[in-house]
């Protein structure tokens, strides 16, 4: 394997218009050795070795599934958006074989059609639909997600206040699951788990591999083997995956969405009960 992947790396560095470096090919014969000889290996590189290239080429090499997780979008975004494209078709021909790779997100990042098209409209949409520039954004997002063939990618999305993307998404936790919610078939999440379930290379971030590994419950496409970059990053993110906070605002916000749902006596003591706990948050 260590042959074939100097000459894909070769390939691959060409293809970028790039220099070899001895840095770059010592992590990568290490990288390929691990996932040949299917052991962990820990590796500290300094900036400029070439470090995504060091490990996307041995994991194309590799022929089965592995997942890459990095701790930020920025570097989930280049690997997917510039240093992917740019090798694909290197590879492709020094290996005579078709390469795929595709990114998966958490829920959040995807549109909900379910909520989308909800009849009882999210609390703070009812003061979206009273601003003029909110409005044409969520028209306008309503637009582009009823567009064939788009990904529901916030990423991918037109720029809209951050108030219309929240109006019209859901988190993991709210999400309700392809099997109960009506638009289960189109839903822009789950087609993007399905995509990356038959891809080479998945790139994913932290988060959602922390999630995984804690709820023990399988939320990310299956693989052959894992890659973690920005591995420095991950105990803070596995931290903040599973720490839960309550604010001031989610209290309140959580009395208003109950407000539609509760007796009047009941809606009222949870309002006081939001403000109560406001005041001694400020007071602590």
């Amino acid at each position: 394997m260590i042959e074939k992947m100097r000459k894909a790396l070769d390939a691959a560095v060409d293809a970028i218009g790039g220099q070899p470096r001895e840095g770059q090919i010592e992590m990568a014969e290490a990288v390929a050795n691990a996932l040949s000889d299917r052991h962990h290996l820990l590796v500290q590189a300094g900036t400029g070795t070439g470090k995504s290239l060091a490990y996307l080429v041995p994991a194309l090499v590799h022929g089965k599934k592995v997942l890459v997780a990095t701790a930020t979008l920025a570097l989930q975004r280049q690997l997917v958006e510039r240093d992917l494209p740019k090798i694909k078709g290197a590879l492709e021909k020094e290996l005579g074989r078709d390469l795929t790779f595709a990114v998966y997100k958490g829920v959040g990042n995807y549109l909900c059609l379910q909520k989308m098209n909800s009849a009882e409209p999210d609390p703070d949409g009812e003061v979206l639909m009273e601003i003029g520039t909110l409005e044409k954004d969520a028209k306008r997002l309503r637009a582009w997600a009823e567009t064939p063939g788009v990904s529901g990618d916030r990423d991918d999305a037109p720029d809209v206040d951050r108030r219309v993307w929240y109006a019209n998404s859901v988190s993991g936790r709210e999400c309700i699951g392809k099997d109960d919610c009506a638009y289960g078939s189109q839903c822009f999440a789950v087609n993007a788990k399905a995509k990356a379930q038959t891809a080479d290379v998945v790139v994913t971030n932290h988060t959602l591999l922390a999630i995984e590994i804690v709820d023990s419950h399988p939320i990310l496409p299956e693989r052959d083997a894992v890659i973690l970059d920005e591995a420095h990053e991950f105990m803070d993110r596995t931290t903040q995956a599973v720490t839960e906070e309550l604010t001031a605002a989610r209290v309140e916000r959580a009395a208003k969405m109950a407000k539609k749902h509760l007796p009047g006596k009941a809606a009222d003591a949870f309002a006081k009960a939001a403000d109560n706990f406001a005041e001694a948050l400020t007071d602590f």
